[in-house]
Parts: structure tokens; C-alpha cells; sequence
């Protein structure tokens, strides 16, 4: 996060806004660009508290804890396996 202070092909040059450090960003490592703005006027807030409430009313329910597609089992014997193996002497 920062302002961008420069940006080409290659990628772009950020400084942080408090602490004044820079970050330099590959252009092919970069998958988008935002702006934020700080929001003080109230009827903007009240539009925005308003879509929230109707995107969190559409939100997806939460997947159930059992999957088909996961072998809670196999995870929890590799859970032991692993801490297993660590406690051995020489283990890193």
C-alpha cells in the first residue's frame, strides 16, 4: 500500500504515506491498481450501509462440515503424522 510515485513497463514505485518507505512492484507480478478515498459525507455512508445490508443478505451460506470432497480422516492422521515426525531427535 502507498502512493504511486512512479510506474512503467517494468512496475510501479510506491512510497507509504507515514512512514515514507518505498516499495517497488514487478508490472507482471501486479493483478490490480485500487483507490481509496476516505468517505466523511453522511449520505454516503447511509448509501453504502443500505447496499451492504443488501450484499450480505445475498451472501452465500458457508459450506457444510462434512464434504465429499474432503478426508477429514487422512487430514487428521497427517495432522499426527507430522507432529510425529517433528518430535523426533534431529528433526528440524
Amino acid at each position: 500500500m502507498g502512493i504511486v510515485e512512479a510506474a512503467d513497463a517494468s512496475g510501479v514505485w510506491t512510497k507509504h504515506a507515514i512512514t515514507g518507505c518505498k516499495n517497488f512492484y514487478p508490472m507482471d507480478k501486479i493483478l490490480a491498481i485500487c483507490e481509496e478515498q476516505v468517505v466523511s459525507d453522511p449520505k454516503i455512508i447511509e448509501k453504502y450501509k443500505e447496499a451492504r445490508k443488501e450484499v450480505d443478505a445475498k451472501a452465500e451460506k458457508p459450506a457444510p462440515t462434512a464434504s465429499p470432497f474432503i478426508d477429514y480422516e487422512m487430514m487428521a492422521k497427517l495432522s499426527r503424522q507430522s507432529k510425529d515426525l517433528s518430535q523426533k531427535p534431529g528433526a528440524s
